[in-house]
């Protein structure tokens, strides 16, 4: 146990859902009396394409951010005991969708956080008891909060029967930073139980001043404010420093978690829905994703910018969208292979219907008379320059239908041609 008397917590559990019919579901959320739009988010230290993507249209925002307002209820995680303080949810107009269960935790220790946070992150799991005496899980208390607004599909990107975790945002404050704080935010950040004792190799520790500290995961992130002999600085951690994750560090967060989970959604739709309209229509979505959401800044300050590309970095976004590009990439040579063999057959009709036309000509000419006396008639009367142009008419012609037609056609047909000839000369010699 380290030498810290009261420790002051918000877990907050990021639990992504698929909305099938966005507009109906954002209707029903904002005309639902328990539900207002969180005016609390602050933009101001981001850049203005970050600040239009939040609540800045109402009910079509490209996302909209709504909070709770039903009071806050005790749970128990085993025999934890904890308050479920608000709810939020996160809508993308690309329908990929948040819900945020922020959890209101007091203790003695850091140790006892990440205890917390381990029972907590296995969502799918009956470790909660409410205070009737029901046991359930945070995927049940997910659901039952979600249900009042249409039909919703907690994030299928996993295998069927996979374990679901919520993302993890744990902002805490302590009386003084413990010597082993990077071991204390790894294991909150990843919710880890006290039983671990390695060497975070995986993780990434962000500090820009000595009496915070961050710790960036695969499986979420942690902040510490420590307080410190200097007032002022005590008094912005003991006062703001939990406010601050919920208002202005969540949306950092909140783009590099929808960032990612949109690409889930793109690849597993590719994957299943792989016809040529639905193909195409794919291209389109990626395309205005990586136009309105993939930012490499979104911050000139450092302590949002810099915690940002950690995240990016940490959640191996540069291979999903690696991976997504390279989907779109195929999925143009695709069309341009169609587009390519259309017009190939284009130009095959166009060269039949030249040859057809020259081939009329060409019996006008003959007709009524010698082939080779009327052939010659007409070739002596044409001047030199018509000769010369009908000539290389013909020339051309026979160019674009050697080119325009199918070469496996052709050799198979002089193979077919040529073994009837062979058959042919050998049966009539053994007779």
């Amino acid at each position: 146990m380290d030498n810290i008397s009261t420790v002051k917590s918000v877990i907050h559990l990021y639990i992504p859902f698929k909305i099938h019919h966005t507009s109906a579901f954002r209707i029903k959320l904002a005309t639902n009396d328990n539900w207002s739009i969180d005016g609390s988010l602050c933009t101001g230290f981001y850049l203005r394409y970050i600040d239009r993507i939040f609540n800045n249209g109402g009910i079509y925002s490209d996302c909209l951010v709504m909070r709770s307002s039903f009071d806050q209820y005790s749970l128990k995680a085993y025999s934890i005991p904890f308050e479920l303080g608000c709810a939020r949810i996160f809508s993308f107009d690309t329908s990929v969708a948040f819900l945020e269960l922020g959890i209101c935790y007091s203790c003695d220790s850091l140790d006892d956080v990440a205890n917390l946070t381990s029972i907590l992150r296995l969502s799918n799991q009956q470790s909660i008891t409410t205070p009737d005496g029901k046991v359930t899980s945070i995927n049940a208390i997910a659901s039952q909060i979600l249900r009042p607004f249409g039909k919703v599909t907690m994030f299928e990107h996993l295998g069927m029967g996979g374990e679901t975790r919520p993302e993890l945002l744990v902002s805490a404050v302590t009386e003084a930073m413990p010597d082993n704080a990077d071991m204390h935010a790894y294991r909150i950040a990843s919710g880890l139980d006290t039983r671990y004792n390695e060497n975070p190799d995986d993780a990434r520790f962000y500090s820009n001043f000595s009496y915070i500290k961050w710790a960036i995961t695969e499986r979420g992130v942690c902040n510490i404010g420590a307080l410190t002999d200097n007032k002022e600085n005590s008094d912005f951690i003991a006062n703001n420093w939990l406010s601050y994750t919920d208002t202005r560090y969540v949306i950092w967060y909140m783009l590099v978690l929808h960032q990612k989970y949109s690409m889930y959604q793109y690849m597993n739709d590719i994957a299943n829905k792989s016809t040529l309209g639905n193909l195409r229509e794919f291209q389109k979505k990626i395309m205005v994703f990586n136009t309105k959401y993939r930012f490499s800044i979104v911050s000139e300050e450092a302590s949002y910018q810099k915690l940002y590309e950690i995240m990016c970095d940490v959640k191996g976004l540069e291979r999903e969208f690696t991976d997504i590009d390279e989907e779109i990439e195929r999925i143009s040579e695709y069309h341009e292979s169609k587009a390519n063999k259309n017009t190939t057959r284009a130009m095959t009709i166009i060269s039949i219907l030249c040859a057809v036309s020259a081939i009329k000509d060409f019996y006008e000419i003959i007709a009524g008379g010698s082939m080779r006396e009327r052939l010659a008639q007409s070739w002596i009367g044409l001047s030199l320059e018509a000769q010369v142009f009908f000539g290389v008419f013909l020339t051309l012609i026979a160019a674009a239908m050697i080119i325009v037609l199918p070469k496996t056609s052709i050799k198979q047909s002089m193979k077919r041609f040529t073994r009837k000839i062979v058959s042919f000369m050998l049966n009539k010699k053994t007779k």
